[in-house]
């Protein structure tokens, strides 16, 4: 069995557990739902302290308390999937402790954004009337926008450090490409992706000032300088078809169907458990719930969207490279680094893939040639 061989067969064996862990993860969230929303009598209940609270406290208080009910139900998942499936098959490079805090950082940043979101919808509900679900779908885009141009300066910083790519050859090259295509980006950057796994990974990221070309430094390492080109083509694809808009419009188009949808179903919803409107904060679990099912159904639309583009941006790489050696090359080399299925089962591709196996990325290249 040659070394390919070997790794492809490690990496159904990792791909394999993952998929199992994602359907229990999906499991998990509506047997966590499910705890709270159909006992003979909804635990769906304000403690009667807050009562004589402010409305928009008793909120706070109440979604930090289901935030907590939910951390806590996905907590052994979360480590076995982030920390022991990683080390099992020698991806990670944490401690436990390390992983832990780090993770636990992330639960916090999305907390406290998540909370002040959901303070901001129930006061449309609380001030918009039947109309709150419109009003809630333009903020959603608004900060989606917003997120878009912060996330690469805000965000990121929080986890990783970004390195200015040392000039050279390389980089040289990187400018020259860019400069082709008249795309204007701060620098080009090194990401220390290296202190938390093996994996490689690169991206174009941000919005107008923020916009950059972001390399782990893992791919640094382990690509040759023609195969990191093809790698960075293929990012430089996304950007000159325009995929962030694309992405974009067609998240604003989804989350339209989620937001009405999710308008009508609460509104038949909320009186089968006792509650007396839409209002009520007691309706949160049950929001949460239409919109994790309506999620799990538009999945699989936002994955074919995306692969859609990932296929076009990979010609675009062959196309502006004049060959594909480099591309075929580069995409063994992902697959064998991060333990990619190079052949994954066609539901789960389907379902659960934003990216077209490297399989089929590989045999497109090969007829480009």
């Amino acid at each position: 069995m040659t070394s390919i061989e070997n790794n492809q067969t490690k990496a159904k064996s990792y791909q394999r557990v993952k998929n199992i862990v994602l359907l229990i993860h999906y499991v998990l969230l509506l047997v966590l739902f499910l705890i709270i929303l159909l006992p003979p009598k909804s635990l769906i209940v304000i403690p009667e302290s807050l009562r004589s609270l402010s409305p928009y406290i008793q909120l706070a208080a109440f979604f930090g308390l289901f935030s907590f009910y939910f951390f806590l139900g996905r907590l052994p998942l979360s480590i076995y999937s982030g920390y022991i499936l990683e080390k099992q098959f020698e991806l990670s490079r944490q401690t436990f402790w390390g992983w832990f805090l780090r993770s636990l950082k992330a639960e916090m940043i999305s907390f406290v954004f998540m909370g002040v979101l959901v303070i901001l919808l129930y006061a449309l509900i609380w001030h918009a009337g039947d109309l709150w679900w419109f009003y809630a779908w333009i903020s959603y885009a608004l900060v989606s926008l917003g997120m878009g141009k912060l996330f690469p300066v805000l965000i990121v910083p929080l986890f990783y450090r970004y390195t200015p790519l040392p000039e050279g050859s390389l980089k040289t090259r990187i400018k020259e490409l860019t400069e082709r295509f008249q795309l204007k980006i701060k620098d080009v950057y090194s990401l220390n992706l290296s202190q938390t796994t093996k994996k490689a990974n690169a991206m174009f990221c941000g919005i107008g000032k923020t916009k950059r070309i972001v390399m782990s430094d893992t791919l640094l390492e382990n690509f040759t300088d023609d195969e990191i080109m093809a790698v960075l083509a293929h990012e430089l694809g996304h950007y000159c078809h325009r995929d962030i808009w694309r992405q974009f419009w067609f998240g604003f188009s989804m989350s339209f169907l989620t937001f009405y949808i999710s308008f009508l179903w609460l509104k038949t919803w909320v009186p089968e458990f006792g509650i007396h409107a839409t209002s009520d904060i007691k309706s949160f679990p049950i929001l949460c719930f239409i919109m994790f099912m309506l999620s799990f159904v538009l999945t699989p639309v936002g994955n074919l969207f995306s692969r859609w583009l990932e296929r076009a941006a990979d010609r675009f790489a062959i196309d502006t490279l004049k060959e594909s050696a480099p591309f075929i090359d580069s995409m063994k080399k992902l697959a064998q680094i991060n333990l990619a299925d190079m052949d994954p089962n066609p539901v789960i591709e389907f379902l659960f893939h934003s990216h077209p196996s490297i399989r089929k990325r590989i045999q497109w290249a090969e007829q480009l040639q």
